[in-house]
């Protein structure tokens, strides 16, 4: 799809386009397969590149995993205006929010976003999606299985191997000090 991004857009609307540490980001995370750990400080310009890679990757059924307040503020804004992709709120307290939800365990193509307290009260046995984002989920101290036994998330190294949700070896692709 080129550096920029057009899904959505309105003839005339100027796309946006990833800056260059962005870009180098969004190549890495292809190289592997949209998998990987880009620790970025808040501000740092998560949420675009997040809307970027998902885009990019081609993703039909997008997971965003984020706290409650980044929701609206931040993810929401950031899908409209670097991609025109109306986001949608998953949960079980706003009829919105629960019509969201069905569609997204139905599979319905879109971009869903739901805290990580709805996630972690959820039945998400029924989960899944070609794309799963999360931001700010796990604190440096978080206990992470690598294939050389235990480590923390702060201690991850670039060339680590981590397990995906299937329990696949993942490489760490990019590491940087915490």
């Amino acid at each position: 799809m080129g550096s920029s991004v057009g899904c959505g857009l309105s003839s005339g609307e100027e796309l946006k386009k990833p800056y260059p540490i962005q870009e180098a980001d969004l190549e890495t995370l292809a190289d592997n397969d949209w998998t990987g750990i880009v620790p970025i400080e808040p501000g740092g310009g998560k949420s675009p590149l997040s809307v970027f890679a998902t885009v990019r990757s081609g993703a039909k059924v997008t997971l965003v995993v984020a706290p409650k307040n980044t929701l609206k503020n931040a993810w929401i804004k950031s899908y409209r205006e670097f991609a025109g992709i109306e986001a949608r709120i998953i949960g079980n307290g706003l009829k919105a929010e629960r019509d969201a939800l069905a569609d997204f365990e139905l599979g319905f193509p879109g971009v869903y976003l739901c805290s990580t307290q709805f996630m972690t009260r959820a039945d998400i046995s029924e989960w899944w999606g070609d794309l799963c984002i999360v931001d700010e989920a796990l604190d440096v101290e978080t206990p992470i299985l690598t294939t050389k036994g235990w480590s923390t998330m702060g201690d991850l190294e670039y060339g680590d191997y981590v397990f995906d949700q299937r329990g696949n070896p993942t490489k760490v692709v990019k590491a940087l000090p915490v």
